[in-house]
């Protein structure tokens, strides 16, 4: 079991062959200082390892993770992230910090069309 402070946030599962606490904190400073832009990569990654079809054999890791957009304000953040699967999707995460939890929205691309003015 990781004996970090951090084992208890959402999105991390400590003491597991997934965790990846002590990437995302840098424990050596007095307050641990998170890493949130690793901490939304590790959420695609768990949310795309738990959805994605057994018989694709495909897992995703960490590296196969890319952040797109990244915006944030206050307590509140918000990214745009994609990986490097070419299956079309792409994950919107939204973190509303007054209630410590975060949003995740997959979406797949259909289409790209040009529109004229």
């Amino acid at each position: 079991m990781c004996d970090c402070s951090f084992r208890n946030h959402p999105g991390i599962d400590c003491g597991s062959d997934g965790c990846h606490c002590h990437d995302i904190l840098d424990i050596e400073k007095e307050t641990p200082v998170i890493d949130l832009q690793l901490l939304a990569k590790v959420m695609v990654v768990k949310y795309f390892n738990n959805h994605v079809d057994k018989t694709d054999n495909k897992e995703l890791v960490i590296d196969d993770v890319y952040i797109v957009w990244w915006s944030k304000t206050l307590q509140n953040w918000k990214g745009l992230l994609s990986t490097t699967i070419p299956d079309g999707m792409y994950y919107e995460l939204t973190h509303d910090g007054d209630y410590e939890v975060t949003y995740i929205d997959a979406y797949k691309k259909f289409d790209n069309t040009v529109v004229t003015d």
